[in-house]
């Protein structure tokens, strides 16, 4: 499997940037120059919407199980996170699932468990994912994946 060692912020700035020369070409008057500002606006809605799509399909393919090389701390974080910006859709199980977790030993209180507190999932990349950088879809996908593997580690 091939794995990048660019950032995360990186890969999807790239796929941003190709977007956006990509309707540059298409948007042209033939003079070189943009046809109006309505298309530049376009433009540059749709060069955001195709980076947060690359995102999402990151997020959509990483599946719960990559979630297995994040600590239970990060998980634990992450999902306080959640519940603390009202992005759990599962409320009381995540509260269940974060009770529990912080009760095993090395969870609550480690660095990782305050990275994930900020909104900072380790999923084992190079970079960790910025869940407050998210759209709201975005957000409440990867929580509903932290709570899934929140449970799975606490046995609910």
């Amino acid at each position: 499997m091939f794995r990048s060692t660019l950032p995360m912020s990186s890969m999807l700035a790239g796929a941003a940037i190709a977007v956006a020369v990509t309707l540059a070409g298409c948007a042209s008057n033939g003079a070189g120059t943009m046809s109006s500002p309505l298309t530049q606006a376009a433009m540059t809605s749709a060069a955001q919407s195709s980076a947060q799509n690359a995102l999402g399909g990151m997020i959509g393919n990483m599946g719960v199980g990559s979630l297995n090389q994040t600590s239970a701390g990060n998980v634990a974080g992450v999902l306080n996170y959640c519940l603390s910006n009202n992005l759990a859709t599962t409320t009381p199980t995540a509260t269940s699932a974060l009770g529990k977790l912080q009760t095993q030993p090395g969870v609550a209180g480690t660095p990782d468990f305050q990275s994930g507190s900020q909104g900072q999932l380790m999923t084992g990349m190079s970079n960790p994912i910025s869940v407050s950088s998210l759209t709201d879809p975005l957000k409440q996908r990867v929580c509903n994946m932290v709570i899934s593997r929140a449970q799975s580690l606490v046995g609910l």
